[in-house]
């Protein structure tokens, strides 16, 4: 990690010079080891003790539902709901993606690869705006770019960790959990055959589903655009046992630790300085009226809101 991390921000100007020591840190970095590119990706949190950890396992601990039950619950409702808009054509990801969009609970965490949207976010949180009054929080999580085969482990992930029958057995074996969620039968798998075989099998699963899964979808959403939005996607927790080569699964779905490998630099955005950095932020067009275009229930109040600020007594 950078020794940037969890220092204050109180303007964009220090926002904007520590960007460009992060920025040459890891151009140092992408030299050195010679091999990989690394994209930069900004989550803001407007509450410093909130965790890195998607709306769905939040919601579950809230109710006390399990995490997995939870999700086909909600998916299949939404489907039932909303046919036409939650379409049973929509690969995985897609229908992750919408669901995420319009406020259903998903194993996603929204991501953006703008530093100013997210520090916007972690100003401004008109969904509890309590959270205006506390420290907020804003990281640079680092995604080491490294192709070995297309969206076909992401695809099952989306589909079948959520599957409340596939989870239903708390232990499996490590081939079975390779054939049900690595290599389905509808694909074609040779590039996965080719990276398991390259990388020594069992140590090479085990690397896949102990990593970070960075998903660049395409802009389903106007919004996904001026957020230039991309996601993390989570899998199940597991514990595996390795004399045994026994999977042993989980119903929930950890946090990303603060201190995770991934994160580059994480920084406090002070209570009595948002007030300020918004003001700065509006004069670079980083408002909700621009961030949600979309909404047009938004945009409106906003444009109330602003005639009231301008004109009020």
């Amino acid at each position: 990690m950078s020794e940037e991390t969890n220092e204050e921000i109180n303007t964009i100007a220090e926002f904007m010079e520590k960007l460009n020591k992060v920025k040459e840190f890891v151009k140092y970095r992408i030299l050195k080891k010679n091999k990989y590119t690394i994209d930069l990706f900004y989550r803001g949190h407007s509450n410093k003790t909130y965790k890195l950890v998607p709306s769905i396992e939040r919601v579950s601990n809230e109710i006390h539902f399990n995490v997995c039950a939870l999700e086909e619950a909600l998916i299949n409702k939404a489907k039932n709901e909303y046919p036409v808009l939650f379409s049973e054509t929509d690969n995985p990801l897609d229908l992750l993606v919408k669901l995420q969009h319009y406020g259903i609970p998903t194993r996603l965490l929204d991501i953006t690869a703008n530093p100013l949207v997210a520090l916007y976010f972690a100003c401004e949180d008109k969904n509890n705006p309590k959270n205006n009054d506390e420290d907020g929080e804003v990281f640079i999580i680092g995604n080491q770019y490294e192709t070995y085969f297309d969206n076909i482990f992401y695809h099952d992930i989306a589909k079948y960790m959520g599957r409340s029958d596939f989870l239903s057995a708390n232990k499996i074996t490590l081939e079975v959990f390779f054939m049900e969620i690595l290599s389905r039968n509808k694909h074609i798998t040779t590039d996965i055959d080719k990276y398991i075989t390259n990388n020594y099998g069992e140590d090479a699963i085990l690397k896949m589903i102990n990593g970070l899964y960075f998903i660049y979808p395409p802009r389903l959403f106007e919004r996904l655009y001026l957020q230039q939005g991309h996601f993390i996607l989570f899998l199940n927790d597991y514990e595996y046992d390795k004399i045994n080569k026994i999977i042993n699964n989980h119903q929930f779905i950890s946090p990303i630790p603060k201190d995770y490998k991934n994160i580059i630099a994480r920084y406090i955005i002070p209570a009595e300085s948002k007030k300020h950095l918004l003001e700065e932020l509006k004069m670079l067009n980083i408002t909700e009226s621009t961030l949600f275009h979309d909404d047009v229930d938004k945009v409106c109040k906003n444009i109330v809101a602003d005639f009231k600020g301008r004109y009020g007594r």
